[in-house]
């Protein structure tokens, strides 16, 4: 009973605390590298800029304009690197959602390649399912010899 209340007090004061630091860190934290890096990581994990409207939920009042703008720019050097011709393929070949990252300025060579990906994982399930329809009607075949072998043997 006493290590089950203690393991419960444990809990709630680490689950408390857990919620409330990270809060605090984003909302008073004054290191403009902290959100510019936020910023940035927003971009390069494909998450939209009204990201940000999450942090405005959360601080309120607190957010300065500096952090603010120091999202924004880690947000734009985080797109600028992330929508190229290359993420756009990888994004498209494992179908993944168009990301609304890329403003339209240079979503251009993104798209490209989005729709380029898109279609090498089209091509790759049509492939899959050519083999796979292979794959049956070999086995198929296999049995209907087999049948008439046995049939062959059965009969003689």
């Amino acid at each position: 009973m006493r290590i089950r209340l203690k393991f419960l007090l444990v809990f709630l004061l680490l689950t408390a605390c857990g919620g409330k630091v990270k809060t605090n860190l984003a909302c008073e934290g004054e290191a403009k590298e902290s959100w510019f890096d936020e910023g940035y990581k927003t971009a390069m994990e494909a998450k939209p800029i009204r990201t940000f409207d999450k942090y405005k939920n959360q601080c309120g009042e607190a957010i300065t304009k500096e952090q603010r703008a120091s999202f924004i720019d880690g947000y734009t050097k985080g797109a600028l690197e992330f929508c190229t011709y290359e993420n756009g393929f990888e994004i498209g070949k494992t179908n993944k959602e168009f990301p609304q990252v890329c403003p339209f300025e240079i979503r251009g060579k993104f798209l490209e390649g989005y729709k380029r990906g898109q279609i090498a994982y089209n091509d790759k399930i049509k492939r899959m399912e050519k083999n796979q329809r292979d794959a049956e009607q070999a086995a198929e075949r296999i049995d209907n010899l087999a049948a008439d072998e046995l049939g062959r043997i059965n009969g003689q």
